[in-house]
């Protein structure tokens, strides 16, 4: 397997708020991207590592349309205002040029979001589908940036929580449990991430499974950690909402 270092050239967001600098740059015609880069591929992202500058990205190479073929491509992401971040959950067409014996791309790449990836099965209503895939997506978000705000729009206010240890909490103590006070001994090292997700709509119910995964380290002691999860939505007010979660360890792994 060859791994191939990419350095993003456009903006890591460091928060989920919209007030993003704006990259001062101009994006040339998708044909002109394509002709400059040494590698064009469809990708996911599958992991994250954070470094003492910015982040790891790896991506897994779905389908290679120009360049040595590859497997994985490992993106780090600077802390610049064209850094080009790559979420998961999503399926990315990226450009990458190499620039001083290293593969870049960025915010004026043409990369493009093509769709959701980490799907193993879906039914029902496709917008319905896509409404919930991005809740999933914007849960783990909220997670990630300690968003009280966000997993508030999330939860149905009657929401019931069954932790992986039995423990059984309400809305609030979720959100509490989910983005508690910073801790100066804690320090995440890997993102909040999910995949496998399975999604079943029934009219105006819907459940959600997936695998969550993210990593921290706390005084001195690195975790990481893998958890199934099981999501019960219910539309109300023509709004997707979570009224039910559960949890548990991700005993059986496949080979």
């Amino acid at each position: 397997m060859r791994i191939f270092i990419i350095v993003a050239t456009a903006a890591l967001l460091l928060t989920i708020s919209n007030n993003a600098i704006a990259c001062r740059c101009f994006a040339p015609p998708p044909a002109t991207s394509f002709q400059r880069a040494e590698l064009v591929f469809e990708g996911e992202l599958i992991r994250e590592e954070r470094l003492e500058r910015g982040i790891a990205q790896t991506l897994r190479v779905l389908k290679q349309q120009k360049g040595e073929p590859q497997n994985e491509v490992v993106i780090v992401v600077r802390i610049t205002d064209c850094d080009y971040f790559f979420e998961s959950g999503k399926v990315y067409l990226v450009y990458a040029v190499r620039q001083e014996n290293q593969l870049r791309t960025g915010l004026c790449s043409n990369n493009k979001e093509l769709g959701y990836s980490g799907i193993k099965a879906t039914a029902g209503n496709a917008p319905d589908v896509a409404a919930i895939l991005e809740s999933n997506r914007l849960w783990a978000e909220a997670i990630n940036y300690g968003d009280a705000a966000a997993l508030d729009r999330l939860f149905a206010e009657d929401m019931i929580v069954t932790a992986g240890d039995g423990t059984i909490r309400d809305k609030a103590g979720e959100i509490k449990d989910a983005v508690a006070a910073p801790d100066p001994a804690f320090q995440w090292t890997s993102r909040f991430t999910t995949e496998d997700v399975r999604v079943t709509v029934y009219e105006t119910a819907a459940v959600v499974t997936g695998l969550a995964k993210w990593g921290f380290k706390y005084k001195g002691n690195e975790v990481n950690n893998e958890r199934r999860y099981t999501h019960t939505y219910v539309k109300l007010k023509d709004k997707w909402r979570i009224v039910a979660q559960q949890t548990s360890s991700n005993l059986y792994k496949s080979p």
